[in-house]
């Protein structure tokens, strides 16, 4: 046992740090009481101490970061409140415009008319956003099955249903299929869709964007069967 010299009670040692006469609760205290009082004073010390050892500290903070990343990380996801989060943004936000006001009503004259100036030239004019168009046009007009490949597996991506482990073999398949689409209609003039035996996205199952999941169907079929499951038969129908 041993007692402390701020409380007078006599405590465990385990309760008093390796050195000093107070046991750790009142030394908490009188850190807190005295952190209170000469905040300004402290914070002056601090920044004092951070411009004459900028490096040593920065490297300091990299090393422990490197050496508790993952305890840090979890620490934060902990104590992460989104209502807290929310309103450090709009503070923020608000703070960029100001200083962004601040800032435009600092510049001369001359400066400003530059920085329209600048502006106006990066904007892309009514000529240039056609032309872009007609390129982009031109491009789907050549590239068709690429168009449509990019979009299944951006709508698989999206819906988490790629299926990663066979994801070559999907694309290259689903290439084939598409140069199948482009085929029959050339050669019926109807529509015809690549669709999935099971969807990606249903009530009853959500299937897998994979090569063995898909079949080339009329477009009229595919819209019809929407989101809803192949029966066997049907399957088999169009294989």
């Amino acid at each position: 046992m041993k007692a402390c010299s701020s409380c007078l009670q006599s405590k465990p040692a385990a309760l008093f740090p390796v050195k000093g006469l107070k046991c750790k609760a009142c030394l908490s205290d009188y850190n807190r009481n005295y952190r209170a009082k000469n905040t300004d004073r402290l914070r002056e010390l601090s920044k004092d101490y951070y411009e004459a050892n900028k490096d040593a500290v920065i490297e300091r903070s990299r090393k422990y970061y490197a050496k508790n990343k993952a305890e840090i990380l979890k620490a934060q996801k902990a104590s992460y409140d989104p209502e807290q989060a929310k309103a450090y943004r709009a503070r923020v936000d608000d703070q960029i415009k100001d200083y962004r006001k601040a800032y435009w009503l600092s510049l001369t004259e001359e400066q400003k008319q530059q920085k329209r100036q600048r502006a106006r030239d990066l904007k892309v004019t009514e000529e240039q956003s056609k032309k872009r168009r007609e390129n982009r046009k031109r491009w789907i007009e050549k590239n068709r099955d690429a168009r449509r490949l990019s979009i299944s597996s951006y709508r698989a991506s999206k819906a988490g249903s790629v299926a990663v482990w066979d994801k070559e073999l999907t694309e290259f398949t689903f290439k084939e299929a598409y140069r199948l689409c482009s085929l029959r209609e050339s050669m019926t003039g109807l529509k015809w869709h690549i669709d999935h035996f099971i969807p990606l996205r249903s009530r009853v199952a959500c299937g897998l964007h994979v090569w063995s999941n898909f079949a080339v169907v009329p477009a009229e079929y595919n819209i019809r069967k929407s989101n809803k499951l192949m029966t066997e038969n049907q399957k088999m129908g169009w294989l």
